[in-house]
């Protein structure tokens, strides 16, 4: 069976780890790190570091708190792999109907996100489901971090879509605005739908709009699967002499 090398990699490295001698200096980085998580005083985390790879271990009150310890202890120096084993544990059992009402009002908390379909949870064993349809891509990722808040929810998934038409309105805009910033004329600038592929369209006098386009599809998360179809229309000033 082939393996990732990553894969393969990450096992090396934890096993060299094992029998390197543990790294207190490194462990009290880590430690000061996640001071900017502002755990919860029930939160117990361990640390423990050999030969650069760190371990998180113990328990944390809500997945936010869980992430933000991932995301700090990579950022310190002399962190070269990170072994998350922290787990959520509230600092009580919360019943399933208790828990629904929480995520809830966390969502209602959250101005603006109303949309098509109106958001649903559902939870079960601390385990809940988002569900239901909002009008741009951000209004599911901010709905999502706003339950990772929530005590009580051990895992989460975030099924909810977005409005096919006010997605494509939002990336309009936003590449609108990186024209913009970038003081590029654009003319004629439009998303659609084509065949179940994104298509963008428009024309501009610009050479750099050509750059400037693949750098957005580059950084956007799906941007392999989106047509660039933008016209570089040259003014005659801009045309090459003829030999």
């Amino acid at each position: 069976m082939n393996r990732p090398p990553a894969l393969i990699a990450a096992a090396l490295l934890l096993l060299t780890a094992g029998r390197a001698p543990a790294q207190p200096e490194l462990e009290a980085r880590v430690r000061t790190a996640l001071q900017s998580c502002e755990l919860a005083p029930e939160s117990r985390v361990s640390i423990e570091a050999r030969g650069g790879v760190v371990t998180l271990g113990g328990h944390v009150r809500t997945l936010h708190e869980r992430e933000c310890i991932a995301i700090e202890a990579e950022k310190v120096s002399g962190v070269s792999f990170l072994y998350p084993r922290t787990v959520v544990r509230p600092a009580r059992p919360v019943d399933e109907a208790l828990l629904v009402e929480r995520a809830r009002a966390a969502l209602r908390d959250q101005a603006g996100l109303a949309g098509p379909a109106p958001l649903t949870v559902s939870a079960s064993k601390g385990r809940v489901v988002l569900a239901g349809q909002v009008r741009v891509p951000e209004d599911k990722y901010r709905a999502e971090a706003a339950l990772r808040r929530v005590e009580g929810i051990t895992e989460l998934e975030n099924h909810v879509s977005v409005d096919p038409q006010q997605g494509l309105r939002s990336l309009e805009v936003q590449l609108q605005e990186l024209f913009r910033v970038r003081e590029i004329p654009v003319e004629g600038l439009r998303f659609y739908e084509a065949e179940g592929r994104v298509v963008i369209e428009g024309r501009s006098h610009d050479v750099v709009a050509r750059e400037v386009v693949e750098e957005f599809l580059r950084d956007l998360p799906g941007g392999k699967l989106i047509v660039d179809r933008l016209q570089l229309v040259l003014r005659p000033a801009d045309e090459p002499a003829e030999g």
